[in-house]
């Protein structure tokens, strides 16, 4: 999705799904954490809480994915109807939200972080790390 008003209400009715799905299935709060960089890719790992594999039911969403349209000889975004487990579609949101706000985060000296969803409160927050290298340098006229 190119335009950020619709990727961010696309995330908007993911996390609506997730927060529903969640909450049917007695989960308290979803965690998910991540860290990568340079050429050693990236890691992505997901809990749920309760860790009950039980609780990790299927989600029914639409998932924006691009196509390419060989009319048009374009890409362009449209929304596919997908079945996938809960701690799936909590990954792939997490992936959405971290690379809509700090994308590229995992090139040259990458990043970290993690995202949470409290499903009582309702809330989702995300932290992240950038790493850089740094340098400092001092000049003296002597």
């Amino acid at each position: 999705m190119q335009d950020l008003d619709a990727r961010r209400a696309h995330e908007a009715r993911l996390k609506e799904a997730i927060l529903n799905a969640a909450r049917q299935a007695g989960v308290a709060h979803l965690r998910g954490e991540y860290s990568g960089a340079g050429d050693s890719g990236d890691h992505w790992e997901v809990s749920l809480e309760p860790d009950n594999p039980e609780l990790d039911q299927d989600v029914t969403v639409e998932l924006a994915e691009s196509q390419f349209d060989a009319k048009s000889r374009e890409y362009k975004t449209v929304l596919v109807e997908t079945t996938l487990p809960l701690s799936e579609l909590f990954d792939r949101y997490m992936e959405m939200v971290v690379e809509s706000r700090h994308g590229g985060w995992e090139n040259n000296e990458g990043g970290a972080g993690s995202l949470t969803i409290d499903v009582v409160e309702g809330t989702v927050t995300l932290e992240h790390t950038t790493y850089f290298e740094a340098s400092e340098t001092d000049t003296y006229a002597l």
